[in-house]
C-alpha cells in the first residue's frame, strides 16, 4: 500500500511474507482516522486579512497507533500563513510525545492528492473566494481574538439646573446650556461602545450587518 492507493499484486501468491506487508499498512492507515482529538491549551486564532493561523499554546493530538496504544503528538505554540485554496496539516508520528511541525500545501484538483497520505492529518483550510478559514482537524472554535473594548463608564456627570432660576426662559437657557449637553455626551459615549461591539459582531458573522 503506497502513500495514497492500492498497489496491486504482480501475482496472486498467498503467502505470508507478501500479504502481511499490504495488510499492517492498511491497519495502519485506517487505525490513523479513527477518533483523531486534537486540542489546545490556549487559544487559536486566525486573521483573514493576512492569512495568519496561529495558536497561543501547544496544540496536542491524540490518535490511535497500528497497535492500538494510544499516542500523543504535539505542537509548540506557533502560526502558519494559509494563502487562497491552502491547507495546514501535520505527519503524525507513532512516538509518543513527539514535537511536530505545522506545514501548509496548495490542493489541486484533477492531480495526485497531497491531503491523503498515510500520518498526513488536516488541520484547516482557507477558501479562495471568502479567505475564511475552515477547521478540518482542529476541534476548538478558530476566531480572530479582538482586542478588548474599553468598558463603558457607568458614572456620568450631569450638571444640575440652577435651584431658583429667575423665569422660564432662564430655565430653558440653563438646561440647552448645562444639562442637555452632559446628558448628550454621556449618549455619545455609549453609542461609541455600542457600534465598537457590533464592528466585531459582523467581523465574525454574528449579526446581520448593516
Amino acid at each position: 500500500m503506497g502513500n495514497n492507493f492500492f498497489v496491486p499484486f504482480a501475482t496472486a501468491r498467498f503467502r505470508a511474507s507478501e500479504m502481511n506487508t499490504p495488510l499492517i499498512a492498511l491497519d495502519k492507515a485506517i487505525s490513523y482516522q479513527q477518533n483523531v482529538m486534537v486540542h489546545c491549551d490556549g487559544d487559536l486564532s486566525y486573521d483573514k486579512a493576512t492569512g495568519i493561523l496561529s495558536w497561543s499554546a501547544t496544540l496536542r493530538i491524540l490518535f490511535n497507533r497500528a497497535d492500538g496504544q494510544a499516542i500523543q503528538n504535539t505542537v509548540a505554540a506557533g502560526s502558519v500563513t494559509l494563502t487562497d485554496n491552502k491547507f495546514a496539516y501535520v505527519t503524525l508520528n507513532e512516538t509518543n510525545d513527539t514535537v511536530l511541525t505545522v506545514s501548509s500545501a496548495t490542493v489541486s484538483t484533477a492531480a495526485a492528492s497531497n491531503f491523503l497520505a498515510l500520518g498526513r492529518l488536516v488541520l484547516a483550510y482557507r477558501n479562495t473566494t471568502s479567505d475564511e478559514c475552515y477547521a478540518v482537524g482542529i476541534t476548538h472554535p478558530i476566531r480572530k481574538i479582538e482586542a478588548h473594548i474599553a468598558d463603558a463608564v457607568t458614572v456620568h456627570t450631569i450638571t444640575d439646573p440652577t435651584d431658583a432660576p429667575v423665569d422660564a426662559d432662564a430655565l430653558r437657557e440653563d438646561l440647552v446650556t448645562n444639562v442637555v449637553p452632559s446628558v448628550e455626551s454621556a449618549l455619545n459615549a455609549l453609542g461609541v461602545k455600542v457600534n465598537a461591539i457590533i464592528a466585531v459582531l459582523e467581523a465574525r458573522k454574528q449579526t446581520a450587518s448593516s
